[in-house]
């Protein structure tokens, strides 16, 4: 009886875990705020231009999203990386 309780408890914990998991595909863009999104489609624009493939552009595009605001959703600021336009800041050393 209690081997069949706990079985059927680690069933569903089991499920929930799976369902959770695959409710929302890897990549998915749901969670980001519109702003995110906007942030995300200007730079693959920019992307685009200086001769990026689409799928390129796109992954630059959330990646610095991404480092900027710590993800979907989040509301943390780094502007450094779009300040930076991509590019390593480069310090003259004496």
């Amino acid at each position: 009886m209690l081997f069949s309780i706990l079985k059927n408890i680690a069933i569903a914990l089991i499920t929930e875990r799976l369902t959770k998991r695959y409710l929302m595909a890897r990549g998915s863009k749901a969670k980001y705020t519109s702003k995110q999104k906007r942030q995300a489609q200007h730079i693959e624009d920019s992307a685009k231009k200086s001769g990026k493939s689409t799928k390129t552009a796109e992954r630059i595009a959330w990646a610095t999203v991404n480092k900027e605001t710590g993800g979907a959703g989040k509301r943390v600021k780094n502007t450094a990386p779009s300040k930076k336009g991509g590019r390593k800041a480069t310090h003259a050393s004496h």
